[in-house]
């Protein structure tokens, strides 16, 4: 279409700067503003047309694909893009995001990332750090309790941290522990585990009994 000069002055008239239309925006996040919309168009081959006109939505969608297909954007990241890219729309161009069917359409497809898991020792795992030769200083002994009493006793941090000595016992099968769940747990309050003498072919328990002869002198009540 050939807009006369007068439809132009009336176009720019309506059209904002950045700087205007982020006004609303809080002050320490409008730099962050910019850069998105400022990466948009330099995606876009058309952008010096953007002066005069809102991007199309064949342009954000475009756009929106390359972040996804070619730079490997979250779905969650996608959306903070939108969010951001919407705001300059509606503070330069007095128009949103949401009349672009196809772009709302295109995000809530991506929606299917799933949060990777994170990677669970085995016992196999477990047991080869705890044979391993070159773990076998002070340093590493304590770390290797720590491993080997939240393995067994399925423990959080918090959890092993706040494990007491006196709620230690040495006995024929291995090392007992007595330990109190922590308040956000739903299941028993008290749990009490065994550190086997072997299991996956490690003596845990000797790793354990080790380390409670070596702090044995030290006038001190937490297991770690």
């Amino acid at each position: 279409m050939i807009h006369s000069t007068l439809d132009l002055q009336k176009i720019n008239m309506s059209i904002r700067s950045l700087d205007d239309a982020l006004l609303t925006v809080k002050a320490g996040s409008r730099d962050r503003y910019k850069t998105i919309w400022k990466e948009f168009l330099s995606f876009c081959p058309t952008s010096h047309e953007f002066e005069n006109r809102l991007p199309t939505e064949d342009e954000f969608t475009a756009y929106f694909k390359h972040l996804r297909e070619v730079k490997k954007m979250a779905s969650s990241s996608m959306w903070t893009y939108y969010s951001m890219i919407n705001s300059c729309v509606k503070g330069i161009y007095s128009d949103k995001l949401q009349n672009f069917p196809r772009i709302t359409s295109l995000l809530k497809a991506y929606d299917t990332d799933t949060k990777s898991k994170a990677h669970c020792f085995e016992g196999e795992d477990i047991a080869a750090f705890t044979e391993h030769p070159d773990a076998s200083t002070p340093y590493w002994l304590v770390r290797k309790v720590v491993i080997i009493v939240a393995y067994f006793g399925g423990l959080r941090y918090i959890e092993t941290a706040s494990l007491q000595l006196e709620r230690v016992s040495v006995e024929q099968e291995g090392v007992f522990i007595t330990h109190s769940r922590a308040k956000q747990r739903s299941d028993k309050t008290e749990t009490r585990f065994l550190i086997p003498r072997n299991e996956h072919g490690c003596n845990y328990a000797a790793v354990v009994e080790n380390y409670l002869a070596a702090i044995k002198q030290e006038c001190r009540k937490r297991f770690c």
